[in-house]
């Protein structure tokens, strides 16, 4: 922890030399803050630098805010044949990726309203074609909001609920 605000500033996982596999570090985190203490970086040191279809893939994590300190963008690496994410869950027959060095860098986009809801999340991988968007309708009457697929009319959202 950094000792004047208090945050956090790293964790490293281990996995202990008895283990059947051995040692190893697992994840050794890296955090960076903004002043008013949002993260901006995540780099994860017991990682490597990966190259994938000329891609320079950093074990890192980056986020963008806007002046309400609103996350806007952030950017990672994500597994290149973990197939199409999308906002459903996976099928518990999909098959499991099969080349687990194979990482592609992804940037999604957040959009808000004026009240600050979250309306829309865009996905995008290129090197892999894993690009999608996830549209959020926002109540007109509530701070309730639902995916667009549920309800695409601000004032069909409360119907939704029954409290």
């Amino acid at each position: 922890y950094e000792p004047e605000t208090q945050r956090l500033t790293g964790i490293k996982t281990e996995r202990p030399s008895g283990h059947v596999a051995g040692a190893k570090v697992l994840q050794d985190l890296r955090y960076a803050y903004d002043p008013v203490g949002n993260v901006l970086s995540v780099n994860n040191d017991a990682e490597e630098t990966r190259f994938w279809r000329n891609q320079k893939v950093v074990p890192e994590n980056t986020y963008i805010y806007d002046s309400l300190y609103q996350l806007v963008s952030a950017t990672g690496r994500e597994m290149a044949n973990a197939g199409q994410q999308g906002n459903s869950l996976p099928s518990a027959t999909a098959p499991l990726p099969t080349d687990s060095s194979a990482y592609t860098n992804y940037t999604r986009t957040y959009r808000y309203d004026r009240g600050g809801n979250l309306t829309q999340m865009r996905h995008s991988a290129p090197a892999t074609n894993n690009n999608y968007t996830t549209d959020i309708t926002v109540s007109d009457r509530s701070n309730r909001a639902v995916l667009s697929t549920l309800a695409e009319v601000p004032s069909d959202v409360d119907m939704l609920f029954s409290a």
